[in-house]
């Protein structure tokens, strides 16, 4: 069982105004997600395919970064979990490393796979390309530095 470090007033770090707490940012990018995971299921924000209200065929969300149904689903479920997930430091902090972890084997994955060819390519169910592959890694990063700050 993972245990929280509970700083007492004297000894908590101090923390600027320009640094967010891992709440916040855990937060911020569960919206950030759930609005991306919500708008790529929106069919006419998807160049590619002739969805009609609803994506569910491989395109370019925005006419850049591919995205399908599943794709889409998976963003807005993550984004959720981030926002509950938000609630809590601890829950906040673990919910960031698996983001790490998570994202990184996705862009390890689409890399080993297809590196920055162009086109949309599948992972599984997802659809991903090289800017979804960047994307993701700046995500693990991002997860992985929000995780360890403290």
């Amino acid at each position: 069982m993972t245990r929280t470090r509970s700083y007492s007033d004297a000894e908590r770090p101090e923390r600027t105004e320009r640094t967010p707490s891992v709440t916040d940012s855990v937060r911020r990018f569960g919206f950030v997600h759930a609005f991306a995971g919500l708008a790529g299921l929106v069919g006419p924000a998807v160049e590619g395919n002739d969805d009609g209200l609803v994506n569910t065929e491989p395109g370019l969300f925005l006419g850049v970064v591919a995205v399908n149904g599943p794709h889409a689903l998976f963003h807005l479920l993550w984004g959720l979990l981030g926002l509950s997930a938000s609630r809590d430091e601890g829950s906040a902090r673990r919910h960031a490393l698996l983001s790490a972890v998570v994202f990184a084997t996705l862009a390890a994955v689409g890399w080993r796979r297809f590196g920055f060819e162009r086109g949309v390519h599948r992972i599984g169910v997802f659809a991903v390309d090289g800017w979804g592959n960047l994307g993701h890694a700046i995500v693990s990063v991002l997860g992985l530095r929000t995780a360890m700050r403290s």
